[in-house]
């Protein structure tokens, strides 16, 4: 079975239609955020149509993965995505959820572990959330004394 799981997932993979993007390409939305996360020194960036929100994956090598309309969007709607990213990166979410799939697969008859995986994915994401929240609060309480004193 694991077999044919590896399988699909593989053939899946390669027929996904992504353009790898350098750091060049998206140097000034990403280089700033990447600095503050304190990380992620060794990520692939991918652009997809087949998604519509960001995602990471990867094992042993991290892709944060961008829609293709990620660029539209306003420069501060990108900043606070690109956050969020880098802080499951950081945490090394994208590997816990291996770990998470793989006991779920071992466990699949077992409707306590689609409930508890339920939570722990809703838990990632809120904690990163309040993590962004907390730099954004961070960052204006050190903006706040210059705006002061410019007036």
């Amino acid at each position: 079975m694991g077999e044919w799981v590896f399988g699909d997932v593989r053939a899946l993979l390669n027929t996904i239609p992504t353009v790898e993007k350098s750091l060049s390409d998206i140097n000034a939305a990403v280089n700033s955020e990447q600095k503050h996360a304190g990380g992620g020194k060794n990520i692939r960036f991918v652009s997809s149509s087949l998604i519509g929100v960001p995602a990471v994956f990867g094992l042993f090598q991290s892709y944060l993965i961008l829609p293709d309309d990620f660029f539209s969007q306003p420069d501060k709607n990108q900043q606070l995505i690109l956050q969020h990213e880098f802080y499951h990166l950081n945490r090394h979410d994208h590997r816990i959820n291996f770990i998470r799939v793989f006991i779920k697969s071992l466990f699949w008859f077992n409707p306590m572990f689609y409930w508890a995986d339920k939570y722990c994915e809703a838990d990632q994401e809120m904690s990163c959330d309040l993590g962004v929240s907390k730099i954004q609060i961070a960052r204006r309480e050190k903006t706040m004394p210059m705006l002061y004193c410019s007036q």
